[in-house]
């Protein structure tokens, strides 16, 4: 059996006696787009910052498992320089740089140099610098936004500003990319554009963990849906079983609402 390439086994979180999450299980296989679907309040976010080390050891119970590795007890920039990389609900780019220099800085942890080779810029440090940007430009390529590398990230329109973000996460090189809401805000040509980068970037052999409400994008692209409701497992499968569900009917879109 392969094993996964992100394993959460038996995630609880509570905060102030509420329930976020309950015992909570979930597999991701590598290389493969996986959906996380519910209703707000659900427990999606908390559960991607349980993966991401946002939360003490000791305020959750369960564990998360990279490559059959315990995550437990890495802090967050640990757990990025590991091999995840995230992007968030609300767009967080830097405005005054440009966007080849925001590309540019999701690389940083991937560079060997040091502080002292930064300080005086060595050749070391230049060679570095030369290989991100060259880098830095496919990513935007990859993303159609080349022609604007040098624009500032704030002169963006929203849904590049996001796409934006995409570019800087996939230049870490991650194992694991957590995308949460990347469909938000976005027009019907810009969630089309989005699902043809996410494929693109599977291609490339990174995995996908994808929080989204637009179905259309999740029905479309995703390889398993999971489905979350007060904090718990409603079920675990393949789009077009989620589509037939009843109790995700019912419980996520209403009873007479057909997700497809």
């Amino acid at each position: 059996m392969v094993e996964p390439l992100l394993s959460v086994k038996e995630v609880s979180i509570s905060f102030g006696g509420i329930k976020a999450i309950q015992n909570l299980s979930f597999d991701v296989s590598s290389n493969k787009i996986k959906g996380v679907i519910g209703p707000n309040g659900a427990g999606k976010t908390t559960i991607i910052n349980v993966i991401m080390g946002r939360f003490a050891r000791d305020q959750y119970k369960g564990n998360v498992f990279l490559t059959g590795s315990s995550l437990s007890r890495l802090k967050s920039y640990e757990r990025a320089s590991g091999g995840i990389a995230q992007t968030f609900q609300l767009v967080k780019i830097f405005p005054n740089m440009t966007a080849i220099e925001n590309v540019m800085i999701g690389a940083h942890c991937r560079m060997s140099s040091n502080i002292m080779d930064n300080a005086i810029r060595n050749s070391k440090t230049r060679k570095e610098e030369e290989i991100f940007f060259n880098e830095a430009l496919i990513y935007l390529e990859d993303i159609g936004l080349r022609e604007k590398a040098f624009f500032l990230a704030r002169n963006l329109p929203y849904g590049s500003q996001k796409l934006l973000e995409i570019a800087r996460a996939i230049a870490s090189k991650p194992k694991l990319l957590i995308l949460d809401e990347p469909a938000g805000g976005m027009n019907t040509l810009e969630v089309q554009k989005l699902k043809d980068l996410l494929r693109k970037i599977q291609g490339k052999g990174i995995t996908l963990l994808i929080v989204e409400h637009n179905m259309d994008l999740i029905m479309d692209i995703t390889d398993e849906i999971l489905v979350m409701n007060f904090g718990e497992k409603v079920t675990d499968g393949r789009p077009e079983d989620i589509q037939k569900n009843e109790e995700v009917i019912k419980i996520y879109l209403g009873e007479e609402t057909d997700i497809a």
